[in-house]
Order: structure tokens, then sequence, then C-alpha cells
């Protein structure tokens, strides 16, 4: 899966939980967290801009896969 993230032109690429991983190693202040962590994180940013990002499934591949979804339901991002 190829996606961009439209605010910062940036292109991520792989599995669902690689392109999570990818969105994190380039994330200002998220170096500390840990992968489940920052996808919470993602979601309550989602939140501040006013979408309600619903993650679900159990362990960092559904959970990763949830994100990248609402992400690209919410028009952050768009799959290429």
């Amino acid at each position: 899966m190829r996606i961009r993230i439209k605010s910062e032109e940036r292109i991520f690429q792989g599995t669902a939980k690689q392109i999570v991983q990818q969105m994190k190693a380039t994330a200002q202040r998220a170096d500390h967290l840990s992968l489940d962590a920052y996808v919470d994180w993602c979601a309550q940013n989602g939140a501040v801009m006013g979408h309600d990002v619903k993650i679900e499934g159990e362990g960092e591949d559904a959970r990763c896969a949830s994100l990248v979804a609402e992400m690209v339901r919410f028009g952050i991002a768009e799959k290429l």
C-alpha cells in the first residue's frame, strides 16, 4: 500500500504497520512513544482537529490498519 499525507506531501509505503512506523520515525516529539502509544497519540491529535478517529482491533497490525483507514476516511491521507 502507498499513501500520501496531504498536509506534508509525504509518501509512505508498505503494510499499514510499516507505514505507521515510518510516520512515527518522522514525527516530532514521538520518538519516546511505543507504536501502540503513537497510534493513540495520532487518534488524539485527530480529535483536536475535529475528527472522531476510531481505532479498532487487537494488536499492532490491526490498530495500525485502523489508523491508516481512518486517515484515508477523513481525507488526511490518500491511497496512491
